[in-house]
């Protein structure tokens, strides 16, 4: 028998007083009683954390069902459930790769094993962020969307497969069925006693102009997106014409002009000596070019308009912040109030994206030289997909003054120069 609550934060006792010992340790007095009943209570942490008499997870499973753990039929409720979320498993449903740093965390193998051993135990899951994408509902297999006498009876990698070749509209339509099987449940708190007032003057003639500005700048790129399209539809007209006289091994029948067109856009990025495989940044702009290039006409104007859309929902965004400031600093220093203010968006996503192709990661740091716009990461991101820089000549190597990078450390190299003369 296992204590009542003794996985809490690896305790022996349910509730005790810490007192201090020596050296700032604190020792907890141990409640000495065996329970047959009650509710056990484990962080994560917890719940993969190994002793003399075993894993945590073992005194778990005897605790809930001793010899005979399939029998249990009680309630596992996993709040904040998406610490399991980093999750990878095989063919048969069990966690692989298991490890810090690899497809699938220990929490996530701890997670999915407890509902395996427990197959009759009721399970509920709890999390404001549960996934942020399909991958990370591996863990959660009491919802029947994958399993024996489901569409998908081979696993989850079958289910995860259809997903992601249905895309979008797959996912809305298995959330709409959770919903109306009543598996899934989303609330907000209560909106009674609450007050709302729509604040006026947000915008001022600086925000407008740069408004007027961006609008105009928008309407010149829309401008220019059909004749983009119409450029992209001629060269996928004349690549299919080199691919079927290829396919059929006639190579020597092209003529001057589709031989011309062929090397022109043969991709030579990687060639010559400015190649540098360990230089992360220079690697990610390539391979931006490489995917922009290829675009189709129909998927290009899908993302100018997903930009066009991010691009004024952030401007907005920021030329509200001076006015939000004011209100919050009245609220706290005058009313006494606390303040939350929620955002639509933080732009975190297009500040990594700036982040990486500067060549900066978690594990070397870096910083930057300017503060990281999300709408003109946004602008600069369209105009490289709309217009990428075309495959480098063959037999050119690019110098190094066209290279931000490489000219950063051209200056740095002078500095220190004139510095030690």
């Amino acid at each position: 028998k296992l204590q009542y609550g003794s996985l809490v934060g690896g305790s022996s006792s349910s509730s005790s007083r810490k007192k201090k010992g020596k050296r700032g340790k604190s020792k907890a007095k141990a409640n000495t009683g065996n329970y047959d009943e009650g509710v056990m209570f484990s962080t994560y942490n917890t719940l993969i954390g190994k002793s003399k008499a075993g894993t945590r997870l073992e005194q778990l499973i005897e605790w809930c069902g001793g010899d005979n753990p399939e029998e249990f039929d009680g309630l596992i409720m996993l709040d904040e459930c998406h610490k399991a979320k980093t999750i990878d498993l095989d063919k048969d449903g069990n966690a692989t790769n298991v490890g810090k740093g690899t497809g699938c965390s220990q929490t996530a193998a701890a997670v999915v094993q407890l509902q395996d051993l427990l197959p009759r135990a009721r399970v509920v899951y709890c999390s404001a962020t549960s996934v942020s994408q399909p991958k990370n509902l591996g863990f959660m297999s009491r919802l029947g969307l994958w399993g024996p006498g489901t569409e998908h009876p081979s696993g989850f990698n079958q289910f995860l497969e259809g997903i992601d070749r249905l895309g979008t509209g797959a996912m809305e339509l298995h959330a709409m069925h959770l919903k109306s099987i009543g598996a899934i449940t989303a609330r907000t708190l209560s909106y009674a006693a609450c007050e709302f007032e729509m604040v006026e003057g947000v915008g001022d003639d600086k925000v407008r102009l740069v408004y007027n500005n961006s609008a105009e700048l928008w309407t010149d790129l829309h401008s220019k997106l059909a004749d983009r399209c119409a450029a992209l539809k001629e060269d996928e007209k004349i690549n299919k014409r080199i691919r079927a006289l290829e396919e059929r091994g006639e190579d020597t029948t092209l003529s001057e002009d589709l031989l011309f067109h062929k090397e022109l856009h043969e991709d030579s990025d990687s060639e010559g000596e400015d190649s540098d495989e360990e230089d992360e940044a220079i690697e990610e702009q390539k391979r931006l070019r490489r995917k922009f290039r290829n675009r189709k006409p129909k998927t290009l104007k899908g993302l100018f308009w997903s930009s066009h859309q991010r691009f004024f929902r952030s401007l907005c965004i920021a030329s509200k912040v001076d006015k939000a400031i004011e209100i919050a600093s009245k609220a706290v220093n005058e009313d006494g109030h606390c303040c939350v203010i929620g955002l639509q968006s933080t732009g975190e996503a297009r500040s990594k994206g700036a982040a990486k192709s500067s060549g900066i990661n978690a594990d070397k740091g870096g910083v930057f030289d300017e503060f990281v716009s999300a709408p003109n990461e946004d602008l600069k991101r369209i105009i490289m997909q709309m217009f990428p820089l075309p495959p480098k000549p063959k037999g050119v190597i690019a110098p190094e003054f066209l290279n931000v990078l490489k000219t950063e450390e051209l200056n740095d190299t002078d500095d220190d120069t004139a510095t030690s003369e």
